[in-house]
C-alpha cells in the first residue's frame, strides 16, 4: 500500500476516535440555576425603601426565571429565618408562594446579622443540590453588620470575609452583593463577589432596585444558559494506577524522601534545643506531673490541650496564657494577654494592654493566675537557690535583695562593708576586671559547694560572664545587667542605688 492511502486511513481513524465526543460536547447538557436571595429586613430599610420596591424587585426576578430554576429566598435582622425554600420555578403553586414571602419583609427587625443570612444561604444550597445547577446567592443589605455588640460585630465580620465566603467558594456558590445607599458595607460586597467569582453592586437610591435586579437576571440567565462545568479529574491514585511502574518508583522515591526528613528534622530539632536546660516544678499538681522540662526554643502554657505544651486545665487559666521563650542565652517569659495575668516572685509584670516579658533567673516563682511554680536551672539543682531578701528590689524586678543570695549547702554570707568596694560608691570604674577568687587548695567537705570558674558569672555560675558593670567592676552574665540613663549597670547596683 502506498504511502498516501496509509496517511488518509490515518486521517479517518482519527476522525471516528473524535466523532463521539464532538456530538458529546454538542449535545452537552445546559446548566439549571439554584438562587438563594438573602434579603436585610432591619428597620433602616423602611426609611430607604419607604414603597417597598424591593417586594416588586423580587417577584419580578421570580418571574424571569427558567422553569427548570429554583429559588428560595431568606430574611435576616437581629433573626435570621428561611421564608421560602428551594422551589422549583415551574410548580404551579411557586408565584403565590413568592408573594406569600414577601409579604414577611416588613422592615421591622432591629438588627443586621448580615453572616447569619449568608449562613442560612448556603446551608439551604448545600442541603438541596443539584449536579446540573448553578448555585447562587443574592445579598442585598443597606448596613454594616450590627450585632448589639461592636466586639461581636468584628469577629463575624472576619468569619463571614474568611470562613464563609472559603465555603461558598468550594460549593461552587457565588454571590451577587447588592449594597443600598451609602452606609452600605460596599467594601464588604465587594470582597464576597470576587471571593465567589460573583459580582457586587452598588444601589443609592430605591427605585435603582428594580433595575438591578434586572441587570442580575442578565447575568444568571447567560450563566444558566452555559454548559455544565466539566467534570472534575479523577483522583490522582486512579491516574497513578495507569501506569503502576510509574507509581511503584514513586513510592520509592517518596519513602526515601520520608526518611531523610525525619532524620533531619530530628538533628534540626537536636540543634535548637537551650543550650542550658531547665524545668519548671509544679508547687501544686495543676499540670499533671511534679516536673516539667523547658526543652524547645517556645514552651506554651494554656487552659487546653491543642497547642500547648504545659497545660494548666483550670477556668481562670485562659487558653493561650503565655509562652517561655529561649532566646539569647536565656530563658524569657511573656504573658500573651491572659485574663488574669501573669506574675513573678508575687508581682504581676504585664496588664492585657501592656505585653511585656521578663528574664527567668533561677528560683524564680512564676504564678499562671494563682497557680504556681518555680523557674528551675538544671545544672544548678541542688547546689544553691536565690534568696529574696529585700520586697522592695523584688518588686522592682530585680530579684536580688540586699542580703544578696544563699548558696544552699555552702556556708552563710559574708558582711561586707557599704562603704568599700567592689560595693560601695566608687569614684572612678576600676582600670582592671575583678575576677572571683580562686579556691583555696584544698577545699573539699570543709570548703565551699561549688568551684565558680574565672569566666563565670558570680549569681549564675552555669552562664558565662560577658558583661561589665562600670560601678562594681564585676564581670557578669546578660540576665544580671539593666540599663539605668542609657547606661549599662548591674541590677545589684541598681538596687543597693534605690535603696
Amino acid at each position: 500500500m502506498r504511502p498516501k492511502p496509509l496517511i488518509s486511513l490515518a486521517i479517518f481513524a482519527l476522525w471516528l476516535f473524535t466523532l463521539p465526543r464532538i456530538a458529546l460536547a454538542q449535545a452537552a447538557p445546559r446548566s439549571s440555576l439554584d438562587v438563594v436571595l438573602a434579603l436585610d429586613n432591619s428597620g433602616s430599610m423602611k426609611k430607604n425603601d419607604p414603597n417597598s420596591l424591593m417586594r416588586q424587585a423580587v417577584s419580578e426576578f421570580a418571574s424571569r426565571l427558567a422553569p427548570d430554576s429554583r429559588m428560595g429566598i431568606v430574611l435576616f435582622d437581629q433573626s435570621v429565618r428561611g421564608v421560602l425554600d428551594l422551589l422549583p420555578a415551574g410548580d404551579v403553586t411557586f408565584h403565590s408562594r413568592v408573594d406569600e414571602s414577601l409579604r414577611l419583609l416588613d422592615y421591622r427587625g432591629q438588627l443586621t446579622d448580615i453572616p447569619g443570612g449568608v449562613e442560612r444561604a448556603i446551608y439551604a444550597l448545600r442541603q438541596s443540590t443539584r449536579p446540573s445547577a448553578q448555585r447562587v446567592i443574592v445579598l442585598f443589605t443597606d448596613g454594616i453588620v450590627e450585632t448589639g455588640n461592636p466586639a461581636k460585630d468584628v469577629e463575624r465580620s472576619r468569619w463571614l470575609r474568611e470562613n464563609l465566603a472559603a465555603d461558598a467558594k468550594r460549593l461552587g456558590i457565588r454571590v451577587f452583593g447588592i449594597a443600598f445607599t451609602e452606609t452600605a458595607d460596599f467594601q464588604l460586597m465587594q470582597s464576597l463577589a470576587e471571593a465567589t467569582d460573583g459580582e457586587y453592586f452598588r444601589v443609592l437610591s430605591a427605585p435603582d432596585i428594580p433595575p438591578t435586579f434586572a441587570k442580575i437576571s442578565a447575568r444568571l440567565r447567560d450563566l444558566g444558559s452555559g454548559p455544565l462545568p466539566p467534570p472534575p479529574p479523577p483522583p490522582l491514585w486512579q491516574r497513578l494506577l495507569r501506569w503502576p511502574y510509574l507509581l511503584g518508583a514513586g513510592a520509592v522515591v517518596a519513602l526515601f524522601f520520608v526518611l531523610a526528613l525525619l532524620v533531619g528534622r530530628r538533628r534540626t530539632a537536636a540543634s535548637l534545643r537551650p543550650s542550658i536546660l531547665a524545668h519548671l516544678r509544679d508547687m501544686g499538681g495543676y499540670a499533671g506531673a511534679e516536673i516539667l522540662p523547658l526543652d524547645k526554643l517556645v514552651t506554651r502554657i494554656g487552659r487546653d490541650e491543642g497547642g500547648n505544651d504545659i497545660v494548666i486545665a483550670q477556668d481562670t487559666v485562659s487558653t493561650k496564657h503565655a509562652v517561655i521563650e529561649f532566646r539569647d542565652g536565656a530563658f524569657h517569659l511573656r504573658d500573651l494577654r491572659s485574663s488574669n495575668g501573669s506574675f513573678l516572685n508575687g508581682k504581676q509584670f504585664s496588664e492585657p494592654n501592656d505585653v511585656r516579658e521578663v528574664v527567668l533567673k533561677h528560683g524564680d516563682k512564676l504564678r499562671f493566675d494563682a497557680f504556681e511554680f518555680e523557674f528551675v536551672e538544671d545544672a544548678l539543682e541542688g547546689v544553691q537557690q536565690t534568696r529574696l531578701a529585700d520586697d522592695a528590689a523584688v518588686g522592682a524586678g530585680f530579684g536580688v535583695g540586699a542580703g544578696g543570695t544563699h548558696l544552699r549547702g555552702g556556708p552563710p554570707p559574708v558582711a561586707v562593708d557599704p562603704g568599700q568596694p567592689p560595693y560601695g560608691p566608687m569614684a572612678d570604674p576600676p582600670a582592671t576586671i575583678h575576677k572571683p577568687p580562686e579556691p583555696q587548695p584544698g577545699a573539699g567537705a570543709d570548703g565551699p559547694a561549688t568551684r565558680l570558674k574565672p569566666d563565670m558569672c558570680p549569681h549564675h555560675p552555669a552562664w558565662k560572664a560577658t558583661e561589665l558593670c562600670p560601678v562594681c567592676g564585676i564581670p557578669k552574665c546578660k540576665s544580671c545587667m539593666t540599663q539605668k540613663d542609657g547606661k549599662p549597670i548591674c541590677n545589684k547596683c541598681v538596687a543597693e542605688q534605690a535603696a
